[in-house]
């Protein structure tokens, strides 16, 4: 977040697994430590990540290996929004 209070960290494995990209979506609290860490899979390579402070919602965009792009958003406690 802007004040430095919250981190998202997102970890990919670079090769498919089961034909999906496995990762691991964390948030950390700067004062309180592990907020939450979800496993997570993508069809797509992730390229980028996106907090938003008037939602709270993260969103990951993915592309393919033909340079279709993609978002992923996950609300304020990880989940997949739908």
């Amino acid at each position: 977040d802007e004040a430095g209070m919250v981190y998202f960290v997102l970890t990919y494995q670079e090769t498919k697994l089961n034909d999906k990209y496995q990762a691991t979506l964390t948030k950390i609290y700067k004062v309180e430590g592990l907020g939450w860490s979800v496993d997570i899979t993508f069809d797509q390579v992730p390229i980028e990540m996106v907090f938003s402070k008037e939602t709270s919602e993260i969103s990951v965009k993915t592309k393919s290996s033909i340079g279709e792009m993609f978002v992923v958003v996950f609300n304020r406690d990880g989940k997949p929004v739908k």
